[in-house]
C-alpha cells in the first residue's frame, strides 16, 4: 500500500467492544492494519479476553484492553478521555455500545474528534432517544457501509454533510491460496450432481436461517438435491436444530458452528446463500465473490450494493422460502450459471478491496482537520 503525507489526526484509536468475532472485528483489524501500514499511529481499543483482544495480541498489534460494562460505563469512558486529552487525536467507534462510550469520553474530557462507523441497515432501536444519540452534535462524522445504512441516517435526521459513504472491504490478497478444503466437503456424503450450499452468518434474528432451513425443504421436496451447512453460532441455534428435526433434515442441514476460518470451507462449497432479512453489507458476500462462488441472497439492505442480480447471482425477496427455494433449484440445474456468476463475482469484487476502504475512511479522518 502506497505511504501517503497526511494533516490528519497524530494517533487515532479504533474503539470495538465486542466479545464475539463477527464481520466488523474483521473490518477493524483490516483498518488497523491498514493504518499501519500508511505509517499512521492506529490503536485499538477492544474488550478484554475477546476474540478482537486475542488477535491483536497474536499478531502484535498495538491495542489497549479494556472491561467495558456497556455503553453506559463511565469508569471504561473516562479511561479513554485520559488517552485522549490532545485535540490531536480521533476516536472512531464501531458498534452502538462504542458510539456510546464514545459520547461518555467526550462528556468527560476527551478533546479527540469522534466519527462512528453504523453497520447495520436497521432504524436505530429506543424510539426518540435512540434517535437522539445519533443527532449529538458531539459526533464529528458517520461512515455508512454501504448506500443502505446511508439511507437509514438519513431518515434519522443525520445531515448529510455528516455522512460519508464507505463500504466495507476485503483483504483480495489473502484469497489466491486459498485451497477447497475437500476432506470437509467429503464428510457430507454428497451424490453425484448434489450440490453443497453454504450460509456463512451469526445464527440470530437478523440473519434468518430459520428462512433458509424452511427454504431447503421446499428445494428438496421439489426434487432438489444436495446439502446445506451453516457455519456460525448464536442465540438461535437450539431453535433452528429442533426446525431441522421438525422438517426431518437431520441428514441434509448442519450447523457445525463458528468456524475461525470459512475460506477452506466456503471454497470447497457449490453456492453461497445468505438469508438476512438485513444486512448492512453482507462481507460473507464479498469473501464468496472472491473466491470465484455465485450467491443467492435476500434483496435486502445493503445486500443490493454487492450482488447484481442475474449477473454475480441471484436476489430473492427477504423471508420467501418459495423464492430461495426456486433459486437454488436454478442454479443445481445450471453449471453453466454458476460458472458465469462466479467469474462475474471475482470481477465485481475488486470494488470492494480493502486498500480503498482503509483510504476513504482516511480520508474522512483527515478532512476532519483541514486535509482535504
Amino acid at each position: 500500500m502506497e505511504k501517503l503525507l497526511s494533516t490528519g489526526p497524530a494517533t487515532i484509536f479504533q474503539l470495538n467492544d465486542a466479545r464475539s468475532w463477527r464481520g466488523g472485528e474483521q473490518q477493524v483489524l483490516y483498518l488497523h492494519e491498514g493504518l499501519l501500514e500508511l505509517d499512521r499511529d492506529s490503536r485499538v481499543i477492544c474488550q478484554r479476553d475477546s476474540a478482537l483482544h486475542q488477535v491483536l495480541a497474536e499478531r502484535k498489534l498495538p491495542h489497549y484492553a479494556l472491561r467495558m460494562m456497556g455503553g453506559h460505563d463511565p469508569g471504561a469512558a473516562l479511561k479513554m478521555a485520559r488517552l485522549m486529552a490532545n485535540e490531536n487525536t480521533l476516536l472512531h467507534a464501531h458498534t452502538s455500545h462504542a458510539h456510546d462510550l464514545g459520547l461518555w469520553a467526550k462528556r468527560l474530557g476527551a478533546r479527540s474528534r469522534l466519527v462512528i462507523s453504523r453497520r447495520v441497515a436497521f432504524a436505530p432501536s429506543g424510539g426518540w432517544l435512540g434517535r437522539r444519540k445519533y443527532l449529538n452534535r458531539r459526533v464529528d462524522l458517520y461512515l455508512a457501509i454501504s448506500s443502505a445504512v446511508q439511507q437509514v441516517l438519513l431518515e434519522s435526521g443525520v445531515s448529510p454533510d455528516r455522512i460519508r459513504l464507505v463500504p466495507s472491504g476485503v483483504e483480495l490478497s489473502r484469497f489466491a491460496d486459498v485451497q477447497a478444503d475437500l476432506h470437509w466437503r467429503a464428510g457430507f456424503s454428497l451424490a453425484p450432481g448434489e450440490l453443497l450450499f453454504c450460509n456463512v452468518a451469526a445464527l440470530t434474528e437478523e440473519k434468518c436461517q430459520s428462512t433458509l432451513i424452511a427454504a431447503f425443504r421446499l428445494f428438496l421436496d421439489s426434487g432438489g438435491s444436495g446439502k446445506l451447512v451453516i457455519l456460525g453460532e448464536g442465540e438461535l441455534r437450539a431453535q433452528l436444530q429442533e426446525q431441522c428435526t421438525a422438517l426431518a433434515l437431520a441428514d441434509s442441514v448442519f450447523l457445525p458452528g463458528f468456524s475461525k476460518d470459512v475460506l477452506p470451507g466456503l471454497r470447497a462449497a457449490d453456492v453461497m446463500v445468505l438469508s438476512s432479512r438485513s444486512e448492512g453489507l453482507g462481507t460473507s458476500i464479498l469473501d464468496a465473490m472472491a473466491l470465484g462462488r455465485p450467491v443467492i441472497a435476500s434483496r435486502a439492505g445493503g445486500i443490493v450494493d454487492v450482488v447484481d442480480d442475474g449477473e454475480t447471482g441471484i436476489l430473492v425477496p427477504p423471508e420467501d422460502p418459495a423464492a430461495l427455494a426456486q433459486a437454488m433449484a436454478d442454479l443445481q440445474q445450471s453449471a453453466s450459471s454458476r460458472q458465469r456468476m462466479g467469474l462475474a463475482g471475482t470481477r465485481k469484487v475488486q470494488d470492494f478491496d480493502v486498500r480503498k476502504t482503509v483510504q476513504l475512511t482516511l480520508d474522512a479522518y483527515d478532512e476532519l482537520y483541514g486535509g482535504q
